[in-house]
């Protein structure tokens, strides 16, 4: 017997079959996947007629994209600093502030807990408060906060 089989009747053996059987077959999606798979392709079609996309139109723009990627190579090293410059400041600001919350976030957590709050209006509030700051999105404390703490890197 040649090993195909072999191996066939021993996966059925260990299934509980004795006879070599035809592999599973797939099985069909229920009308629930069907209707919401349809529903996403109409979305998805919607969308690009909605957003202008046109295949003419990014063919047409294809000598156009040869252009730019002509214009990268050899990359322009002039500005490498100043984005390297750049860089590290996003980073250092990223590890100012990840600091800074943290040692600002033990004590809140400790006003937070159940088991740990003085009192339940202050635990509470400060559940209130850090559920207030989580909703806020970062762009938008980015755009609250850097004005006011960095005012010498807007004006350059």
């Amino acid at each position: 017997m040649d090993k195909q089989k072999e191996n066939g009747l021993m996966n059925n053996a260990i299934n509980g079959q004795t006879t070599l059987d035809t592999p599973m077959r797939f099985e069909r999606p229920s009308i629930i996947t069907q209707v919401l798979f349809a529903l996403f392709v109409l979305f998805f079609l919607w969308s690009t007629s909605s957003a202008g996309l046109s295949i003419s139109e990014l063919v047409s723009g294809l000598p156009n994209m040869a252009t730019i990627g002509g214009e990268m190579i050899p990359p322009a090293t002039d500005r490498a600093w100043p984005m390297a410059n750049a860089i590290l400041v996003t980073f250092q600001m990223a590890l100012v502030g990840t600091v800074i919350g943290i040692a600002l976030s033990i004590p809140v957590a400790i006003l937070a807990a159940r088991n740990a709050s003085p009192h339940p209006i202050v635990r509470h509030v400060t559940r209130s408060v850090v559920s207030f700051f989580r909703t806020v999105p970062d762009l938008a404390w980015a755009l609250v906060f850097a004005p006011a703490f960095l005012p010498s890197r807007w004006k350059k």
